[in-house]
């Protein structure tokens, strides 16, 4: 199995995409109801937000990644 057919077993497990909307929707929820007078907290709650849309791109990039070189290996293939 290649590293973007594990990604993608990754990305579309539904325990998966489940863990990462409740994380994701907790932060918002704290983000919503946090005091606008607490910057410190916001800030680190933002930055917890970019970092879960971070990691969840970086599978996706795996994927695309792992897709772009399974194109690749097969036009090599093709020619020779």
């Amino acid at each position: 199995m290649s590293r973007a057919d594990d990604a993608e077993q990754v990305i579309n497990n539904p325990v998966f995409r489940e863990a990462f909307d409740s994380v994701r929707d907790t932060i918002i929820q704290q983000l919503r109801t946090e005091l606008l007078t607490e910057e410190q907290t916001i800030i680190k709650l933002t930055a917890a937000l970019q970092a879960v849309d971070w990691v969840e791109d970086a599978i996706k990039g795996a994927i695309i990644d792992g897709q772009v070189a399974a194109f690749n290996s097969e036009m090599r293939k093709a020619i020779n």
